[in-house]
């Protein structure tokens, strides 16, 4: 009997070990899959890359992103170039990391590196300068990604311009003789854009490679947002409607094969495509790609008011976020040129620029930027050095990049 017990209290034991083993090893397994889902939902974590849901922008987190921003200038292009008014700002209030942290401190999300010429990307056709990205647009990335500001690179709208002109040598070289005046710059420029016009196709070809490159060099860097071109056709006149709604086809054209062509790198990048200045916007036509913003600048002139304004901005979301499904950007804001705040809105342009605020934050658009922190008082425009006080500065700071 005695063996008996003996024998049932091992079986139990044994049981009890089994089945020990048993629970720790579910409970192991258990946590092994636990780990292995928290792994995975570490590899997919959200990012603050940004990507067009509908109308709106949204990080990866799928919170809504309403973009708070100012353009920026920088020190290295001016002493590239120079300008007449702005080659011999003193360096200590040249652009500067600390600039793109009082954009942040003052509520702003976004700044825009404006602007870019692409002969400092591209001085050759088909011959990238990455001196230019290790030297210069590089850091200033770094400065945005650092600071978790997103940052728009842009590419300046060819024209001419009382400085020289404001496209690469080659645009011309071999194909026709140097324009040396407006009017054969607006030809070349206008052949640019006219995807009819052949012997242009291989400039057409290099500008999408010059942003094949930038999309490859940017690609990972979830802060960086594309912006193809600055003010396209912006001062180049038109021979008639004709010519008018001939290039509105071709500009879209052109922007959707630059978006494949980032695209072709990996890119996933918000990408925005400034509007065309055409005789009307009936005469912009659609780009048909995810992910694309349409950006529209509009400014209360001496001869546009800010009721005039306030119409032009509607008529530019109904033809964008209405007609063509897509979000807008309002790339560019305010009252310009500056001089004009002094005198036609000496004691109006506050409200000006409060009102102007107050309307876009009503609009259906995924933000707002107002040109340029350069104007603000102690920063690196030294034709306005000292314009705003810093009381005026603080002010405008305040109101452009509080939040909506």
């Amino acid at each position: 009997m005695r063996n008996i017990y003996v024998r049932v209290l091992i079986v139990i034991f044994v049981l009890s070990l089994v089945c020990s083993f048993l629970i720790t090893s579910a409970i192991s397994q258990i946590t092994i899959s636990r780990q292995i889902q928290s792994w995975g939902e570490i590899a997919r974590a959200p990012t603050p890359q940004l990507r067009v849901n509908g109308l709106y922008l949204e990080d990866g987190s799928g919170q809504r992103v309403y973009l708070r921003s100012v353009n920026v200038d920088w020190n290295e292009r001016m002493k590239k170039y120079g300008t007449t008014s702005s080659a011999n700002s003193p360096e200590e209030s040249w652009f500067t990391e600390q600039d793109v942290e009082q954009i942040k401190a003052g509520g702003g999300n976004c700044f825009e590196l404006h602007v870019m010429r692409l002969q400092e990307v591209m001085p050759q056709r088909n011959v990238i300068d990455e001196s230019f990205f290790t030297n210069w647009l590089d850091k200033w990335v770094s400065w945005g990604e650092k600071n978790q500001v997103y940052f728009i690179i842009n590419i300046r709208g060819f024209a001419w311009t009382s400085w020289g002109p404001m496209y690469p040598r080659w645009l011309w070289e071999g194909i026709q003789p140097e324009p040396t005046n407006d009017a054969e710059a607006d030809v070349l420029v206008r052949n640019f854009f006219d995807t009819d016009i052949q012997e242009q196709e291989i400039n057409r070809q290099a500008f999408v490679d010059a942003w094949k490159f930038i999309a490859n060099r940017y690609k990972n860097n979830p802060y960086a947002i594309f912006g193809i071109m600055n003010e396209p056709l912006c001062t180049i006149t038109l021979p008639d409607s004709t010519a008018s709604v001939h290039l509105g086809s071709a500009y879209s054209a052109l922007m959707t094969q630059v978006i494949d062509g980032i695209r072709s790198t990996g890119a996933q990048q918000v990408v925005f495509v400034d509007k065309p200045f055409l005789w009307s916007l009936s005469h912009i036509q659609p780009v048909n790609r995810d992910n694309a913003v349409w950006e529209e600048h509009m400014y209360v002139t001496s001869s546009v008011d800010l009721n005039i304004w306030k119409s032009h901005v509607s008529d530019s979301v109904r033809r964008f976020v209405g007609d063509f499904n897509k979000p807008m950007y309002m790339g560019e804001y305010g009252i310009d040129p500056y001089d004009l705040v002094k005198t036609t809105y000496a004691t109006t342009w506050k409200d000006i620029i409060a009102s102007q605020v107050a309307y876009l934050d009503g609009l259906s658009i995924v933000g707002r930027q107002w040109h340029q922190w350069g104007v603000l008082q102690g920063e690196y425009y030294d034709y306005t050095t000292n314009y705003f006080s810093p009381e005026e500065s603080t002010w405008i700071v305040q109101t452009v990049l509080g939040a909506k």
